[in-house]
């Protein structure tokens, strides 16, 4: 599964040139976070293993089809209930994707997100619950009862600050 990074760098890449394709895969090959976390079992990889294939087939839109943007759909969906804190950019990459063709691709994309929401419903209703309790009860006990400042806690600017040390090297040939 985690080789589907190297294959969607390679597809996005190859939208400029085979030499872009090259270089994104062999990056995405060799990233060392994705190299380290990969073979974990995290929500985090999870997501990302759902959102990287609804990218590509949402930036090929030379290729947009019902099916197609519905399975991205249904794939952007399934990543927000294995990472809930991934829909503030699941939602952007929707939007950034389907701004200029909305009557084409909403539909689809909402009918397809249906979908991927389907398998969390159902979980929770087999277990009794209430369909996507769990996300309020996270928001509550974090924001209102401020478990997760039990580990750590930072300002807004605090991602940077952790970030930046680890980036600095890679800046300059980035640029």
């Amino acid at each position: 599964a985690s080789l589907v990074v190297v294959m969607v760098a390679w597809r996005l890449g190859e939208r400029l040139s085979r030499l872009h394709a090259q270089v994104a895969g062999f990056v995405a090959a060799i990233w060392y976070e994705f190299v380290y976390f990969a073979p974990h079992v995290m929500s985090e990889t999870a997501g990302v293993l759902l959102i990287l294939p609804a990218a590509w087939l949402l930036v090929d839109k030379a290729r947009w089809s019902w099916p197609r943007l519905a399975l991205a759909g249904a794939l952007l969906a399934a990543a927000v209930t294995i990472r809930f804190q991934y829909a503030p950019a699941v939602a952007a990459l929707a939007v950034a994707a389907c701004i200029r063709d909305l009557r084409r691709c909403w539909l689809p994309l909402l009918a397809g997100g249906a979908v991927g929401l389907l398998p969390s419903i159902l979980a929770d209703l087999a277990m009794g619950a209430t369909p996507f309790a769990w996300v309020v009860e996270n928001v509550r006990l974090n924001l209102i009862e401020h478990r997760a400042e039990a580990f750590s806690s930072s300002g807004p600017l605090g991602y940077v600050s952790e970030a930046w040390p680890r980036l600095a090297l890679w800046a300059i040939p980035l640029i």
